[in-house]
This record gives structure tokens, sequence and C-alpha cells, in this order.
């Protein structure tokens, strides 16, 4: 149906324009000065978008490509690419709220607390790694109920 199909590729298209958008930011991030490429909100903001870029590349563009074929418009998987995606949406999906969690409390760490630069350097590795260190400890369980 004309309804089934829009749904499928309204996706694709909105999903393109967030893929150039990340990548324009990530573009951005690394073509600037070193100064700002050193700040801790361009470091998660790096992280954020890459983590958006797969999530969108595997979620919204390659969508029903990769669920098995015959089930909807544009199916052309089997059930491993369909795990595939489901799995990465799931992990990417919430790795970018993790980092835009970190961000948000960067910002409030740098408003509320007067946290510096050199505040951050000390703190960078657990606040870049934690967001899908958690997510990841968050999942482990729900492989349990996976069936292969």
């Amino acid at each position: 149906s004309s309804r089934e199909k829009a749904l499928v590729i309204i996706p694709k298209i909105t999903g393109l324009l967030s893929v150039f958008c990340s990548i324009a930011i990530i573009r951005d991030l690394l073509k600037g000065s070193r100064d700002k490429l050193e700040l801790m909100t361009s470091k998660i903001l790096i992280a954020m978008n890459i983590c958006d870029f797969i999530l969108t590349s595997f979620a919204h563009i390659m969508g029903t490509w990769f669920v098995p074929k015959g089930i909807a418009f544009w199916s052309a998987g089997n059930e491993i690419t369909c795990d595939i995606q489901g799995w990465s949406r799931l992990i990417f999906g919430y790795y970018t709220y993790g980092y835009n969690v970190a961000l948000a409390i960067v910002y409030l760490l740098q408003v509320r607390h007067s946290w510096t630069e050199e505040d951050f350097r000390k703190w960078s590795p657990y606040i870049l790694c934690s967001p899908p260190l958690f997510v990841t400890l968050l999942l482990i369980p729900l492989l349990r109920y996976y069936n292969y």
C-alpha cells in the first residue's frame, strides 16, 4: 500500500538529512582550532554524533532492507541482518542518549559549579567512557532473554 511505502521511504530521506548534519558537525569540530577540539563539550559532541551517524545509518537509511525478505516493503535481509540492525539500533540509540546526558552534566558542572577545562581534563576518560560502558552493562541482562 502507499502508506507502507511512505513509512519506508520517508525515514530514508530524513535519515539522510540527519547523517549529513552529523557529518557536518563532526567535520566542523575536527577542522576547528586545536583549542576548540580540546574542549570537553567538543569531545562529547564528536562521540555523540558518531553514535547518531551509526544509529541513523542502520535504523533509518537501511530501514527495511535488513528485515527478512517478504515481511515489509523493500525488505531484503534475513534474521541475522535483522538482529544486527536491531542490536545496533538499540545500542547506538542509547549511546547517543548517554552522551546527551554527559553533555548536560558537563554544562551543569561548568555553569553551576564553575568547572574549568583543567577540571575536565582529569575526568575526561570517565566522562567519555561512561555512556557506552554504562549502557553496555545495562543491556547485558537482555541477552539472557534473546533467542538466537
